[in-house]
């Protein structure tokens, strides 16, 4: 068969197939972390509804994403029905696209836009050039409203300089008209500690260390005069983690999360990028199964993936649980399968930092 011919009929077994898979290597060295979830709302739609498959037997791959998405779009009624309705349309993909959201469109129609929706969501992933994405969905006459004001302004922009693009204009005239909020960054310093230097003792609010020559030295003298005031110093100790910080009730205090910020850098769920300062700080030993708030059972998980791990390792597997291991190493695991957050960024972090100290 040509390979044509596979991807123009072979959708509903693909989809069949990548669910029955799981979450195996072979997927993940084939398809992309936000392919997988696109084909996996689709299967999981398609196994519900017997007669859309029956419909879509020789569909396409890219033909049944495009439906099952737009029926999960239907706010009130049967989307499963739906479903079925919209597998009978025909013509090439983008007339399927349009025809699928005009008829979910006119039956969403009296409900009045779906203010749920309304988001603005920030971009995570920095490209080649140092620029970030972030998209806005709101009311159809809110968003024309305002790309109209921003149009005019662009117009303006681009006459003044004409080696303007109209999307760079667009953007300059977002900027004039907002402005980038005030944004602070607080730099973190980590230094790792050298062989000779280890941890003695906690003083109140201080943290002893102590040297081989017999002398102990406090945290505070031993950053002195190499950090400026706007700076943040966190102090490591190879395989063992940050010091200076103390167990709280359930939830990491100011002192915890900054620390827990530098090791981490970011949410450790394999594949995210979500920056550590708006992740929330995961128990591994769940705190309802008697996990302490401590420094070495805390990770910074964003708010999907901490409320996606599976809090019980007692319980069959379904989304996967974090953990720690002997190394101080955080990973992932389902069952046989093991994965880490791998993202160069976290070469950077406190945790890979402080595992390269010689020991």
């Amino acid at each position: 068969m040509n390979p044509l011919d596979i991807l123009r009929t072979q959708g509903l077994g693909l989809l069949a197939a990548i669910r029955e898979a799981g979450d195996s290597d072979l997927l993940r060295a084939t398809f992309s972390a936000s392919q997988l979830v696109r084909y996996r709302r689709a299967a999981e739609m398609l196994h519900r509804a017997p007669l859309a498959r029956q419909r879509l037997a020789q569909a396409s791959l890219e033909r049944i994403l495009v439906i099952t998405k737009h029926a999960r779009g239907l706010r009130h009624g049967d989307r499963y029905a739906l479903l079925a309705e919209l597998a009978l349309l025909d013509g090439s993909i983008d007339d399927i696209d349009l025809k699928a959201r005009d008829i979910v469109r006119a039956r969403n129609a009296g409900n009045g836009p779906n203010l749920g929706r309304r988001a603005v969501r920030g971009g995570k992933t920095t490209d080649t050039n140092g620029n970030r994405t972030f998209t806005v969905t709101g009311p159809e006459r809110d968003i024309k409203r305002l790309l109209s004001t921003l149009d005019a302004r662009a117009r303006s922009l681009r006459a003044q300089d004409t080696a303007l693009t109209y999307e760079q204009a667009m953007y300059d005239a977002l900027m004039t008209s907002t402005g980038p909020a005030p944004y602070s960054l607080m730099p973190q310093v980590i230094i790792p500690l050298p062989d000779w230097l280890r941890l003695r003792s906690h003083d109140g609010d201080e943290t002893i260390f102590a040297a081989t020559d017999g002398t102990t030295v406090t945290g505070a003298e031993l950053v002195s005069g190499l950090m400026a005031d706007d700076h943040v110093a966190v102090l490591y100790e190879p395989l063992v983690g940050p010091v200076n910080a103390y167990r709280a009730q359930r939830h990491a205090n100011s002192k915890q999360r900054l620390i827990i910020e530098g090791r981490d850098l970011m949410c450790q769920w394999p594949g995210c990028t979500t920056p550590a300062t708006e992740c929330q700080m995961h128990h591994v030993t769940a705190w309802k199964h008697g996990g302490n708030t401590n420094l070495d059972g805390l990770v910074a998980l964003c708010r999907k993936h901490n409320g996606r791990n599976d809090d019980s390792p007692d319980r069959p597997p379904r989304n996967g649980r974090i953990d720690i291991g002997d190394d101080g190493s955080v990973y992932w695991s389902r069952g046989d399968t093991v994965r880490r957050n791998n993202h160069p960024l976290l070469d950077k972090s406190g945790r890979a930092v402080a595992k390269r100290v010689p020991q």
